[in-house]
């Protein structure tokens, strides 16, 4: 589920049961709503029910897209086929009809929670304005895959990161080891001058991901002397 929320986008997902809040890269939800809001030449390929699982447009292996308004109101549903074409082609249907079609679309469409996700540590909805501040290091680095735990309450962190940045933002990382890699959970504060429901929408993001020993290595240069 994304969501748009004062000038940011964030998304949540199943695997979390919808309790965990991602912030989305910006400009690509924005993306995505722009192209589908495009004309496009569509190819009918199919007219029968019949047709949806070999194409991929069938309720339990297609993509199903919402559309839905602040309201909130249902604008539109799209299924989206999951099966690969050659180009930048997709096959979907909506629900109006049984007939599936063929368009051209230059973005690929995925479900994965991984394809929405902001992957840099410190996201460009927080950083924004920060690029003169002098830690291009730190806000170069990515994140590895999500991960779906919570530690105990009783477990302290290995590491706890404070970041400041130039527009006035800051993030704390609660680093903890496990097996052969690292475990983070961002807590962000946004500027200021942010608008309130951007501001919140920000700070209320709770994720976790996995990191290397390098990037640790390098968030932790990345702070010295604050």
């Amino acid at each position: 589920v994304l969501s748009r929320k004062g000038t940011v986008w964030t998304g949540t997902d199943s695997y979390s049961n919808e309790t965990l809040n991602w912030p989305c890269p910006q400009g690509k939800v924005e993306k995505f709503l722009d192209l589908a809001s495009q004309k496009h030449q569509w190819t009918l390929k199919a007219e029968k029910v019949s047709s949806w699982k070999n194409l991929g447009v069938d309720k339990r292996d297609c993509i199903e897209v919402d559309f839905v308004s602040s309201d909130p109101r249902t604008l539109a549903v799209v299924f989206l086929g999951k099966n690969s074409l050659d180009g930048d082609d997709v096959i979907f249907r909506t629900e109006e009809n049984s007939r599936v079609w063929q368009c051209s679309f230059p973005f690929s469409p995925s479900a994965e929670p991984e394809a929405w996700c902001e992957s840099a540590i410190a996201p460009g909805a927080l950083v924004e304005g920060s690029e003169a501040d002098g830690s291009g290091i730190f806000t170069g680095l990515t994140r590895g895959r999500l991960v779906y735990l919570t530690p105990g309450n009783h477990i302290v962190p290995d590491y706890k990161i404070r970041k400041n940045f130039g527009n006035g933002a800051s993030a704390v990382y609660s680093i903890y080891r496990k097996e052969d890699s690292y475990i983070v959970i961002p807590k962000f504060t946004a500027p200021a001058h942010f608008d309130g429901e951007t501001k919140a929408a920000i700070e209320e993001c709770d994720y976790r991901y996995g990191i290397s020993d390098l990037t640790l290595e390098r968030m932790l240069s990345g702070t010295k002397g604050e």
